[in-house]
């Protein structure tokens, strides 16, 4: 009886940290579209809403929006894909799971200054901030394709029914992330 109570446990919590990861797998797909799509404003609906204390919706939109507007640069963002799931934690009445996630990035120049010379410069830069092996430049289209890894803090207050998000891509972020979400889920 012990082991088939013990089993039926194991199957129970299983079942219930897929269920977690679904709809965590929901709502990121249809946070990440929005991006992809670049409707920013949009988007911003599936921001953890603790993050407008630092920077209000509006900057972060036009933030957002600048980026992908800079006329030198074409920026296309791809779906990115959710590699692993960390453990539920629940901090003051919030959950938390902690994401890693992997987005195809590609950047193309459009500066006439731009030269061939350069590349190996550019290379360089992108390898520093995103690893090294996870830049090429494409001589095809003429575009660095990028491979950005990072984790991403996903929180629920409503029992799991819906998250929201916080992207961690550079350790200034971190740091002030640590205002926003507990330390235990940033570790």
């Amino acid at each position: 009886m012990k082991k088939f109570l013990f089993i039926f446990l194991i199957g129970t919590i299983t079942l219930f940290a897929q269920t977690v990861n679904k709809s965590i797998e929901r709502d990121f797909n249809a946070y990440s579209k929005l991006i992809v799509d670049k409707k920013i404003d949009k988007a911003m609906e599936y921001i953890n809403p603790k993050l407008f204390n630092i920077a209000t919706k509006e900057q972060m939109v036009a933030m957002l929006e600048s980026i992908y507007n800079v006329p030198e640069i074409d920026i296309k963002l791809s779906m990115p894909t959710i590699d692993s799931y960390g453990n539920l934690q629940t901090v003051e009445g919030i959950n938390y799971v902690k994401i890693q996630v992997t987005t195809p990035i590609e950047m193309k120049f459009n500066n006439p200054e731009f030269k061939n010379e350069m590349i190996p410069l550019y290379l360089a830069s992108f390898e520093e901030e995103f690893g090294k092996g996870n830049v090429v430049f494409d001589e095809k289209v003429k575009a660095f394709k990028i491979t950005s890894s990072n984790p991403v803090i996903a929180s629920s207050t409503d029992q799991n029914k819906n998250w929201k998000f916080i992207t961690i891509d550079n350790k200034e972020v971190s740091v002030l992330l640590e205002t926003i979400v507990p330390l235990e889920v940033l570790e």
